[in-house]
């Protein structure tokens, strides 16, 4: 029975993440409930433009409405998110980050650039549970340096310091104190994966 369920587990996990059924997901989601909310927000240029737009939000579970979990578009989030019933969890925080910073902001001395949408699951018990997270990347000389920023902390800044993307998803699951079972990274149109890694 175990084997069977972690089989299970593993099936789902390729199929959502490496495969890319929970952004094709997410297509027909904003297709279907978002139409109008098409299109860029306003640019921020720094990390604390970022995070007071951030601080006036709260997380709220994705509900059936959203397919169970599905991404709002940026200005879904940042019109209405906090005045829904709906929805309003990680990833909506986190496209949003990427969307607001798609110029890039100066912080610790450097020019941080939107990378991607990172989504990082762990394994809780019997089941499967994750957060996504907002990825930038910075060059300091030859160095590439990482950083992510979500919901946690009212968008606090973490800095890693690895420079590989599997070291950001390792973060995050250090963080929950759990197993990581594994980790997309994907372009902030939500249509090209750029790495992916299944650990089960």
């Amino acid at each position: 029975m175990k084997k069977i369920r972690e089989f299970i587990l593993k099936a789902g996990l390729i199929i959502s993440l490496s495969w890319g059924l929970y952004f094709f997901w997410t297509r027909i989601y904003r297709f279907l409930r978002q139409r109008k909310y098409k299109g860029p927000v306003a640019v921020r240029h720094s990390l604390e433009e970022l995070r007071a737009e951030i601080r006036k939000h709260e997380w709220k579970k994705d509900t059936w409405r959203e397919l169970g979990d599905a991404i709002s578009y940026p200005r879904h989030f940042e019109e209405v998110g906090h005045l829904s019933k709906l929805g309003n969890d990680c990833d909506d925080f986190s496209i949003w980050c990427l969307d607001a910073a798609r110029e890039g902001f100066e912080d610790t001395g450097l020019k941080w650039m939107p990378l991607g949408l990172m989504s990082v699951v762990w394994k809780e018990g019997k089941k499967l549970s994750g957060h996504n997270v907002a990825v930038f990347v910075a060059y300091d000389g030859d160095v590439v340096r990482l950083a992510h920023m979500s919901n946690w902390r009212n968008g606090h800044m973490y800095w890693i310091n690895e420079s590989v993307y599997g070291g950001i998803a390792l973060d995050v699951a250090r963080a929950m104190g759990k197993p990581l079972a594994g980790w997309r990274l994907t372009s902030p149109d939500l249509r090209k994966k750029v790495a992916c890694k299944i650990y089960l």
